[in-house]
């Protein structure tokens, strides 16, 4: 582990855990930074868990692991990066109560478009300003970019998909594959009726006044793995 002054970054990667329960013990109230990168972790445990033991964590690495499914961590109330890239996901449940949640990396897992969707679960990720979402089963529904275009749709406040600007023009033409042809069609075959009429129903994003203008030329690429 490192210090930085009060704050703590505990760095267990390639460690062969199995289970978040071998890293407990080196964690602590003044862990704010965690990499359990490049592991065989199959589970983050119960929802209160991490919010138990590191209260503080700002930043959590699980990228390269066995993860499948995800424990609710909206208590971790300060987490503002998450990188679950390279992993077995196929559910996001769990993160849409991550309120302060700035920077999300769900690469290289096997979500598709209705699991995708569940970002946009209420209450939602209203502070969500990056998103690396790229080569996931979700990319291969057609019309081209439908993927891309029910992030956009779904969460306002995003600044950067996969490492790329998409706000003002860029954001309307990624949008506009909404209205394609057999979009609404193939919205509807994977997420129900209700869902995907709801979702294209949504309004567009925020005013600038409510963004982060800060973060809007901010292009952030995904970290070294």
């Amino acid at each position: 582990s490192q210090t930085l002054g009060a704050k703590m970054a505990v760095d267990l990667s390639n460690k062969s855990l199995t289970s978040l329960d071998n890293a407990l013990s080196s964690l602590g109230a003044d862990t704010t930074e965690l990499t359990l990168a490049f592991n065989a972790i199959e589970s983050l445990g119960g929802g209160g868990v991490l919010a138990g033991t590191c209260p503080s964590l700002c930043r959590l690495n699980v990228a390269h692991n066995r993860l499948t499914r995800l424990p609710e961590l909206g208590a971790l109330r300060f987490l503002v990066r998450l990188d679950l890239s390279h992993n077995r996901l196929t559910s996001l449940v769990g993160l849409s109560s991550c309120r302060s949640l700035e920077e999300l990396w769900i690469s290289r897992n096997k979500l598709d478009l209705s699991a995708l969707s569940q970002l946009g679960v209420a209450p939602g990720l209203a502070s969500l300003r990056a998103l690396i979402a790229c080569n996931n089963p979700a990319e291969k529904v057609h019309p081209q970019g439908l993927a891309a275009a029910l992030l956009l749709q779904m969460l306002p406040s995003l600044q950067t998909l996969d490492a790329r600007g998409c706000t003002g023009e860029e954001r309307k033409r990624k949008l506009s594959v909404l209205a394609a042809h057999g979009a609404r069609q193939a919205l509807v075959a994977e997420l129900g009726q209700k869902l995907a009429i709801a979702i294209l129903k949504q309004e567009g994003p925020a005013p600038a006044s409510r963004q982060s203008t800060a973060f809007v030329a901010k292009r952030l690429p995904p970290p070294p793995h």
